[in-house]
């Protein structure tokens, strides 16, 4: 490799695209952090938010296997 061509990195400075995934991700552990205040503060709520995202989950789970069942018991050609 060139020599001239490599650059260096300083040590307290990202590059733009380092910079930009880490926005990203900085928004996104704000929104985190004002969803499970929001949560702590009516919990009630929070619970059955919960029960319901579980609930779900499990029925699409539910779902998924019965498909790869009828799947898995098909002929093949």
């Amino acid at each position: 490799m060139d020599e001239e061509k490599m650059t260096t990195r300083k040590l307290d400075r990202l590059s733009r695209p380092e910079s930009a995934a880490s926005g990203g991700v900085f928004v996104l552990g704000l929104l985190w952090c004002v969803a499970g205040f929001l949560c702590l503060a009516a919990t009630g709520l929070a619970s059955l938010a919960a029960v319901y995202y579980v609930g779900a989950l499990t029925a699409m789970a539910g779902l998924f296997g019965i498909i790869w069942g009828f799947r898995g018991a098909a002929p093949r050609r």
